[in-house]
């Protein structure tokens, strides 16, 4: 009986064609350095406190940024990465391994009194990222926010000559 499994095993074994499609990529343990893309859309977004939302942004905005991630950053890039152009932003907690992004981040705006916050949980390759960002503003006065938006990244090249890391430029589109 054990000569027949071990031939049936030989036979099944003889048929291979020794292809590995079915054998997943290894995960992304970081991202790689260079000029990526980034591209958002609020998904939701409400007044936290009945004011007028400080943040004049919609359901269904959309924005292309670009960010040039520095060879020294790989492995954990600036903040502002995923907080978008003219914040200013620090990690409260960062993890990315093994293809899964999980941060908090608190950012200042310019003209705004208070700190936004936001949580970020997403999965990544070398070259590619999504995200979904819960963010919720914590002002002086009025005009508290919570929402959530969809980030796509993608790496579109290396870093033009002289470009400092972080965001560079913000193009809102039409939703």
């Amino acid at each position: 009986m054990r000569k027949m499994a071990w031939m049936g095993l030989a036979i099944l074994a003889g048929c291979s064609d020794g292809s590995t499609q079915n054998v997943a990529a290894p995960a992304a343990e970081q991202l790689h350095a260079g000029q990526w893309e980034i591209a958002s859309e609020v998904l939701s977004m409400k007044s936290a406190d009945k004011g007028v939302p400080a943040i004049k942004l919609a359901a269904g905005s959309k924005s292309t940024t670009t960010s040039c991630i520095a060879k020294d950053e790989v492995a954990r890039p600036q903040a502002s990465l995923f907080a978008g152009d003219g914040k200013t932003c620090s990690y409260d907690r960062f993890y990315m391994t093994d293809g899964d992004l999980s941060a908090a981040t608190t950012c200042r705006q310019k003209n705004l009194d208070g700190t936004i916050n936001s949580s970020i949980q997403g999965s990544f390759t070398a070259d590619t990222f999504t995200a979904t960002v819960t963010t919720a503003t914590y002002l002086t006065g009025s005009g508290d926010v919570q929402m959530t938006t969809k980030l796509s990244g993608r790496r579109i090249g290396e870093c033009p000559a002289g470009e400092a890391a972080g965001p560079a430029a913000t193009a809102p589109s039409k939703g």
